[in-house]
């Protein structure tokens, strides 16, 4: 299972808990940096609506731990009726 796989057990029991949660050992630190600079260079940018010039951006939104845990929220959600954002009208 993806939860397993990824450590996620103590995240979704936070989430559940907190409202939110820390990952932790999603990526290098020379990969956080890099993207926090492109995130300085592009002040107000939003990757669900906007075109990233960089590829970082793409690649911090396909890191495999956030989209598991993405994946086990929207479930969740999915099990509560509350309608995902990209097919409710």
């Amino acid at each position: 299972e993806t939860v397993a796989r990824y450590g996620l057990a103590q995240n979704i029991a936070e989430m559940k808990e907190r409202g939110y949660t820390i990952l932790h050992d999603c990526a290098s630190e020379e990969f956080n940096a890099e993207l926090r600079d492109a995130i300085l260079r592009r002040p107000g940018f939003c990757l669900v609506s906007g075109e990233p010039e960089d590829d970082i951006f793409i690649q911090a939104a396909a890191n495999p731990k956030i989209v598991a845990l993405a994946e086990v929220l929207c479930s969740q959600f999915e099990k509560m009726g509350v309608p995902h954002p990209t097919t409710s009208s």
